[in-house]
């Protein structure tokens, strides 16, 4: 066990290999994590809330305010990763990819990407290009092996324009814009009944916020 800069009991992973050096990466972990943003910070749209289980692809479809997000100097996607159970050890074990993509306004005509080791997955729809429309990439992810609660907050201002979609006035107030988000992973990310659940939200900064 560890304690956390507030104080906080945690643990430091699976001691299946109790190594000093497993207790360093869990240090420096936690120094990482103490000079993340705060949650709240800026304005917030949750995107997947930490309630489906990951086991294929997971869909949320969310309203965007274009013109909150156009003169926003930062967006980010702020992201953790929680699993069924109360231990580190009730974790899926592996390291798999987590894919995040996004479609706004009309829908991306390529299909959806073949995911690494897709050829051994139990959907057959996996194992290359579908109907299903996913749109650019805007995260990517690897699964810790058997640890839970991990934080990462991403700077996407660079792909602000997936967000905006297609043609149009990006600062003209359309409440109604939505946008599809879809995360994919193997439908075997799992171990046994033990599965990982995403929690991912969209942080978009005020214009006069410097972070």
């Amino acid at each position: 066990l560890s304690i956390d800069s507030a104080g906080k009991l945690r643990e430091v992973g699976w001691p299946v290999w109790p190594w000093l050096s497993s207790l360093a990466w869990a240090a420096q972990y936690l120094n990482y994590e103490s000079r993340l943003p705060a949650a709240g910070l800026g304005t917030v749209v949750p995107i997947f809330k930490g309630d489906q289980l990951l086991d294929g692809d997971i869909v949320a479809t969310v309203d965007i305010d274009k013109a909150d997000l156009a003169r926003s100097p930062k967006i980010s996607l702020d992201m953790t990763l929680e699993c069924t159970g109360n231990f580190d050890s009730d974790c899926p074990a592996w390291d798999h990819v987590l894919m995040a993509f996004v479609t706004c306004g009309e829908p991306d005509p390529e299909p959806c990407p073949q995911l690494i080791w897709s050829d051994l997955n139990a959907s057959a729809a996996f194992g290359g290009p579908t109907g299903e429309s996913c749109g650019p990439e805007i995260g990517r992810w690897m699964t810790p092996f058997r640890r839970r609660g991990g934080r990462w907050v991403t700077d996407v201002t660079d792909l602000k324009g997936a967000f905006l979609g297609p043609q149009g006035d990006p600062t003209a107030r359309t409440p109604d814009h939505s946008c599809t988000f879809r995360m994919r992973s193997v439908t075997w990310a799992n171990t046994g009944s033990d599965f990982w659940l995403p929690k991912l939200s969209l942080r978009v900064a005020a214009p006069s916020a410097r972070q």
